[in-house]
């Protein structure tokens, strides 16, 4: 089987999902209005243009999602302590009159949540309906979108590394997230990991049968 997953194309359509799963989930939320800027420092929702501060950057880097009270000049990188990195997790701004504490979590976790909920409709589909094709190849490549959970969470967790081993964040977002809203990091990584584990095995199984 063609490893799709580490095709660019693929893996740019996993950023875009990723990035529209906080921005659409902070809108719903009432967070504030998303501004989705992508690397190497172009906004591209709700305006394309080029970030004044698009020198700097951070490398590893690939795609932000801020969100602003009413307007996008409100949403800028917040740079840390020592002025040459920036903060990896979302700036939440809240324009709603009452505090929602569990937006900001749920908010963060749905980045490599939609993209994990998109890889389990594939995948379901692949199942139910065993379409040959085109068809067949686009919902195999989908189904590999859960990669983004599981590295988010195994190589930032035991590793130190960005998610996606050279480049993208650093901050194992939906661990960290899900313990905001009461669940056990060692919880969160092992149900990620069996499930990853299990959606690996339904695929090589779908695969195999085809093939036969």
């Amino acid at each position: 089987m063609r490893v799709i997953f580490v095709d660019p194309l693929l893996f740019f359509v996993s950023v875009f999902i990723h990035e529209s799963g906080h921005a659409i989930t902070g809108k719903l939320a009432g967070v504030g209005n998303p501004v989705v800027q992508v690397w190497p420092g172009v906004e591209v929702y709700p305006n394309i243009a080029t970030l004044p501060f698009a020198a700097h950057w951070p490398a590893n880097r690939v795609a932000s999602v801020s969100f602003a009270r009413q307007k996008r000049t409100d949403v800028q990188f917040h740079p840390a302590i020592d002025n040459q990195y920036f903060l990896p997790s979302p700036v939440f701004v809240s324009d709603s009159p009452t505090k929602n504490v569990i937006a900001p979590p749920v908010v963060g976790v749905m980045g490599s949540g939609l993209t994990y909920l998109l890889s389990v409709i594939c995948l379901m589909n692949l199942w139910l309906f065993k379409p040959q094709g085109v068809f067949r190849t686009v919902l195999v490549a989908g189904s590999l979108l859960f990669y983004d959970l599981l590295f988010y969470a195994v190589f930032p967790t035991f590793f130190g590394l960005p998610h996606v081993v050279f480049f993208g964040g650093s901050v194992s977002e939906p661990v960290i997230y899900l313990a905001q809203m009461g669940v056990a990091s060692w919880l969160s990584i092992s149900v990620i990991i069996a499930l990853s584990a299990l959606h690996i095995a339904i695929l090589v199984k779908l695969q195999t049968n085809s093939t036969t």
